[in-house]
């Protein structure tokens, strides 16, 4: 029986950009033929450093975070990691703000920094039945 395969979202401020190619590029062997979606710039030095397969939506400032939120209140992606840079303020913090709404309204699990993104990468590669929140003998697209 074939593990159910994933789809995470990838997220990194400037500053926080080489932790995110350190921690995919330390599970990188286990995330062959999952999917993974970014943030473009993020996207692009995971695909440079890690060899991963990343489908690129925009940048964060140009609306990538709104993007990444509509794939989740899609529920496409099951997790999120967001590594965040707590000591500088973007100007697109509302797109930053409404991700983070999206993800907990939906149940989604959202990492914001290198000690919960390996708790959420755990537990996507290795327990990825427990992303699914829908209650047993629920139908999620028949409320």
């Amino acid at each position: 029986m074939e593990e159910p395969k994933i789809t995470l979202g990838l997220i990194a401020h400037d500053n926080c950009k080489k932790d995110m190619v350190q921690l995919i590029h330390s599970y990188a062997h286990l995330m062959k033929g999952h999917h993974l979606i970014a943030t473009r710039s993020t996207g692009e030095l995971i695909q440079k450093h890690t060899g991963l397969p990343v489908i690129l939506k925009e940048s964060g400032p140009d609306g990538g975070e709104l993007q990444l939120g509509g794939f989740v209140a899609s529920r496409i992606i099951k997790a999120v990691i967001f590594l965040r840079d707590p000591l500088k303020r973007k100007s697109h913090e509302p797109d930053v703000t409404a991700l983070m709404r999206i993800c907990d309204a939906h149940n989604i699990p959202l990492a914001t920094n290198r000690a919960t993104a390996a708790c959420v990468l755990h537990m996507a590669l290795f327990h990825p039945e427990k992303l699914d929140d829908t209650p047993p003998g629920e139908n999620r697209d028949n409320p």
